[in-house]
């Protein structure tokens, strides 16, 4: 079981995460979500503040998240910047699906967001069975992770700092991460779960973003250094088009296509 309010803290006091690596996170999924029909959209997992404040032409859009202190500010910071926004946007504190599943279970949504989450969970497949029960054939999901082939961690690998390129990171274990995830292994995970479930997966598009030359806390040093600055970092940002295969976090787009679901 995770510890919700250690996770929190950790997360808060990562300057790279919320200053740096949140922005490059949301700006793809922004990208992706303007792709595809959003009138409604459900976000798992919003962090500090909520891709609602991002996006301004959904007719509702739910929130789902276990941090009180993260539900509370994406919240508050949401009713700050729109009323009106806010009266489009239904938060619900707890874990999905166990917790929330049964207030939004006769919802489907246009678009779901699940943005770095899939790899802190122990049982990543639960989630799944939560989004299939909100999502039609229609329903685009949107799923990023950190990229075990992100260059920072190949470098690490070629340095000896970790035994192979998919181990786990002394970060992943502090923020009780679960998975370390190649874009080849995300898509198994969800072409095997779909198989179980007698469903299948349509894969609409996925990539990486965001070269992160190296670690959160080497980034860190650096920038509180003044060895690299925002235009530097932008700069990573724009490197991925050299290459693709190696930013930061990875992504896919997909369908799940329930044709033969039979349910249980």
């Amino acid at each position: 079981m995770r510890d919700i309010n250690d996770y929190t803290k950790k997360y808060i006091k990562s300057d790279f995460e919320n200053n740096y690596q949140v922005k490059y996170r949301k700006k793809k999924v922004l990208e992706e979500i303007n792709k595809y029909e959003h009138n409604s959209i459900l976000e798992i997992g919003c962090g500090l503040n909520s891709l609602a404040e991002n996006v301004d032409d959904y007719q509702f859009f739910t929130v789902v998240e276990p941090s009180e202190i993260f539900i509370n500010n994406a919240r508050y910071s949401l009713e700050q910047q729109s009323t009106l926004k806010s009266d489009k946007v239904e938060f619900y504190k707890g874990l999905f699906p166990e917790e929330v599943i049964d207030y939004i279970s006769e919802k489907k949504y246009d678009f779901i967001v699940l943005s770095s989450l899939l790899h802190e969970m122990e049982e990543p497949e639960k989630i799944l069975d939560g989004i299939l029960v909100v999502s039609d054939n229609k329903t685009v999901i949107h799923i990023n992770v950190p990229n075990a082939y992100s260059l920072h961690r190949l470098l690490a690998y070629e340095a000896g700092i970790i035994e192979n390129i998919e181990a786990f990171s002394e970060r992943n274990i502090s923020y009780q991460q679960h998975s370390v995830f190649s874009l080849e292994s995300l898509i198994m995970l969800l072409n095997n779960w779909a198989n179980n479930q007698n469903l299948s997966i349509e894969l609409l598009n996925h990539g990486s973003y965001f070269v992160k030359p190296f670690s959160h806390s080497q980034m860190e040093i650096m920038i509180k250094a003044n060895i690299i600055d925002a235009k530097i970092i932008n700069g990573f940002d724009r490197l991925i088009k050299y290459m693709p295969n190696f930013g930061s976090e990875i992504f896919v787009n997909f369908r799940i296509k329930k044709s033969n679901y039979m349910g249980k």
